[in-house]
């Protein structure tokens, strides 16, 4: 899955930055600062924010873009396109292992209607770097709780694809925080993706979905390039509604996003630059995010695949050396465990992951 890839800036006659066709090409765009801080935020009807253009001659701003895959006429039956077509339209590719087939068979049935992503920008991570080293020791601790594949065979198995499927969980509402307020306010992230587990790695590529404790509970998709700030954006989801991820490193500086609610139907496909990017891991993963741990009670992953030597083999997560990763407010062995996973399930591939404790 790789759609085309530019960027698409004009300056009006006051020599503001703007979007040409942006809305009709469904292209938007993400200017950041040396800090990573992010200036812009259209796409399908936003108002953009405007800058003098001479700012983008200052060595502080790269400019980054973003391609929305096009909508697929009526009709169109993913499962039995050709593997040029899902390419085009932006499904994922249709694999050859047995396990990751029957996966694949069942997201892309069940995604029918395309819909924008529709990106605000978040302003705190949701997922980062462990600090705590694996070692395939059988059991980690830090602020993670599930599953890591780790690069092994003397660093020959290098990662660049992962999905998985999950259901969305209740949180209780918090009335301490304003609604207004969710991009900070505490969350429970549900992730799957690359990097960030070993000792030298310092970026993650991942998509999820985050439970945050509002005064009335807010669910939302979302996508991260640690050391990025993350990026709500994806099809609207709401408890119970089970959801398909995957996310592709394109191996051009781009990463290619699939996220999809399989229970309404509604996905949202497209491609983001790829500044940072750490192979070395494929992560299945609950993470705690602001003041506590929502109480989410359980989650349950399922289908956890990755692929790794640059798409060339496949597999479940289970057919390579894994680390079990629980939750403690510590980050070590000695503190009080938050969140843990359970034993992996051959059967599915998967795993479910148990709220408890807030801190």
């Amino acid at each position: 899955m790789h759609p085309n890839f530019y960027n698409d800036i004009v300056t009006d006659s006051n020599k503001k930055l703007k979007r040409g066709n942006s809305y009709a090409s469904h292209i938007y765009l993400r200017i950041f600062s040396s800090g990573s801080k992010y200036y812009d935020r259209g796409g399908f009807g936003d108002a953009p924010t405007t800058f003098a253009a001479s700012t983008l001659n200052s060595a502080s701003f790269s400019i980054r873009s973003v391609k929305v895959a096009p909508k697929p006429p009526a009709g169109f039956n993913p499962v039995t396109a050709s593997n040029k077509a899902l390419e085009h339209y932006g499904f994922p590719t249709r694999p050859t292992h047995l396990a990751r087939l029957k996966a694949w068979t069942a997201a892309v049935f069940h995604a029918k209607h395309e819909v924008a992503p529709n990106p605000i920008l978040g302003r705190q991570y949701i997922g980062r770097p462990r600090s705590q080293t694996f070692g395939l020791s059988g059991t980690s601790y830090g602020e993670w709780a599930g599953y890591t594949d780790i690069g092994s065979d003397g660093g020959n198995i290098k990662h660049d694809n992962t999905y998985a499927n999950w259901d969305v969980s209740s949180i209780p509402g918090d009335s301490s925080y304003a609604n207004s307020e969710w991009e900070t306010d505490p969350t429970v992230g549900f992730w799957t993706g690359i990097g960030g587990a070993t000792s030298n790695s310092d970026s993650i590529i991942h998509a999820g979905t985050a439970d945050i404790a509002t005064t009335i509970p807010q669910y939302r998709c979302w996508t991260e390039d640690y050391p990025d700030d993350p990026v709500y954006e994806g099809p609207v989801i709401n408890p119970e509604d089970e959801v398909f991820v995957e996310v592709t490193y394109n191996g051009d500086g781009t990463t290619s996003y699939f996220l999809e609610n399989t229970s309404t139907g509604n996905y949202s496909s497209f491609t983001n630059s790829t500044p940072y990017y750490d192979d070395t891991s494929a992560d299945f993963v609950a993470e705690v995010k602001g003041a506590y741990l929502p109480d989410f009670y359980s989650t349950e992953f399922t289908n956890c695949s990755t692929m790794w030597s640059n798409g060339t083999a496949s597999g479940n997560f289970d057919d390579q050396a894994y680390e079990k990763v629980i939750m403690t407010n510590s980050g070590t062995s000695g503190g009080t465990i938050m969140a843990e996973p359970g034993g992996v399930n051959t059967g599915n591939d998967g795993f479910a992951v148990d709220w408890i404790n807030y801190a």
